[in-house]
């Protein structure tokens, strides 16, 4: 996805404003383009580029606070076509603003691109994530805290209701 596309999946959204003026989403609008961007293009470098001096991501409860750490998690999920997953693609259902926060609903697809149990790599898959951006008044990210339901990259579930 190039960053066109990404733009217009923003704009696209559902939104929900809380005392957020245009400017200040326009502002957040810019700075959530600038990491989706460098994600979805698969370039490393640029998504840690993304991060304030001390930001960090936090993934379901594990943090990465280093570039070293950032670079390590973005390439092991797969942002750069080599990881768990491949060919990440997905729509942004809603954003939700606050002043310092931009709370974005997605549905990320993808492809498992490793063996799980009986499953073999290279499985479709579709699950929604819910990411918490807070930027600085630079537009860096100070924090990304996403949170997946990634009980949708095994093969099957685990409880049969």
């Amino acid at each position: 996805m190039n960053r066109r596309q990404v733009s217009e999946r923003i704009s696209n959204a559902a939104v929900e404003a809380t005392n957020v003026g245009s400017e200040r989403m326009a502002f957040l609008n810019a700075a959530l383009l600038d990491h989706l961007a460098s994600e979805f293009s698969g370039d490393l470098a640029a998504i840690v580029r993304t991060f304030s001096e001390g930001g960090h991501a936090v993934f379901n409860g594990a943090r990465y606070d280093t570039a070293e750490e950032l670079t390590a998690f973005h390439r092991s999920f797969g942002w750069d076509g080599h990881g768990l997953l491949s060919h990440i693609d997905g729509e942004i259902v809603r954003l939700l603003y606050t002043h310092h926060s931009l709370i974005v609903e997605f549905i990320l697809r993808g492809f498992v691109e490793i063996a799980l149990g009986d499953a073999p790599a290279g499985r479709k898959v579709e699950t929604p994530i819910c990411v918490i951006y807070q930027f600085d008044e630079s537009g860096k990210l100070e924090s990304e805290r996403a949170y997946v339901d990634s009980g949708a990259f095994l093969p099957e579930p685990i409880l049969h209701l």
